[in-house]
Formats: structure tokens, C-alpha cells, sequence
């Protein structure tokens, strides 16, 4: 991965910033204050990588079958993204 995608703090608090101007402008503002710099960004990812782990362990003594595939998208702005998809 480029590590570009846990510096992009200030787009990733853009586009929920968008999506309340349009749903609830009156309180859109409240998610201003929430701290987006690159190393809570990166903070927050690991944490949700860590609890996704975590779950995905407790879980897997009871599969029978497991299949993973992960795809790898580059955007025209060189911006990296990921997605997994499983099926038990």
C-alpha cells in the first residue's frame, strides 16, 4: 500500500462533513470538531483492523468452509483502495 490513504485525514472528514451539510445542516457543524490528523487516522484504522481480527478469531473455530478474496483498486489520483470480500 502507498500509506497514502492514512494521510488523507482531511479528505476522509470531508465527505461525512458533506453528507450532513446535505441531511442535517443544522447539526453538521458538531463534526467539525472531531480530530482527523494522520496519526488519528491511522489510529482509528489499526483499531478497527484490530477488533476485525479479533472478531474474525473468535468466530472461525465454528467454519466448516472458508473463502477470501481481496481486491486492489487504484484510482486516476493514485489513491489505493482495498476491498474483501468472504463468503463462509
Amino acid at each position: 500500500m502507498s500509506g497514502k490513504c492514512h494521510t488523507e485525514g482531511h479528505f476522509i472528514k470531508q465527505c461525512p462533513l458533506n453528507t450532513a451539510e446535505t441531511v442535517c445542516p443544522e447539526e453538521g457543524h458538531l463534526l467539525k470538531d472531531i480530530p482527523m490528523t494522520r496519526n488519528t487516522v491511522a489510529e482509528r484504522i489499526d483499531e478497527m483492523s484490530s477488533d476485525l481480527k479479533q472478531q474474525l478469531k473468535n468466530r472461525a473455530f465454528k467454519f466448516e468452509y472458508l473463502s477470501i478474496a481481496i481486491d486492489e483498486t487504484v484510482t486516476l489520483l493514485k489513491l489505493t483502495s482495498y476491498r474483501l470480500y468472504w463468503s463462509l
